[in-house]
């Protein structure tokens, strides 16, 4: 997902996984829809959802890990350093502004 025009320093997911909030370096919050990717809007004041689970991440070499298995390799441009999950979906944010969601169900 394109939209921030710079590092995005934190995504999150809604409790029903339904949407994804991400905000950049400048304070600016976008709310996504994860089904249909699309923006649905942007602002700074809604409230951001810290993640609740560290079951996904990324590691050194890009590659996604559930409970530490390896389960996808990113390559360089789909790398983030901001990761949030729910169930089987993950969000990245990485430092060139976008958001990357994948549904692993």
């Amino acid at each position: 997902l394109k939209g921030h025009y710079d590092r995005v320093l934190n995504v999150a997911f809604s409790l029903d996984g339904g949407t994804v909030t991400s905000t950049d370096q400048y304070g600016i919050r976008k709310l996504w829809n994860v089904k249909s990717g699309l923006e649905i809007t942007t602002s700074t004041e809604f409230h951001q959802q810290q993640n609740q689970n560290n079951n996904m991440l990324i590691d050194k070499d890009g590659w996604i890990l559930r409970n530490g298995i390896r389960i996808l390799w990113l390559p360089m441009s789909l790398r983030g350093h901001v990761v949030s999950e729910h169930k089987w979906i993950i969000a990245i944010g990485n430092s060139q502004g976008r958001v990357v969601i994948i549904d692993f169900s």
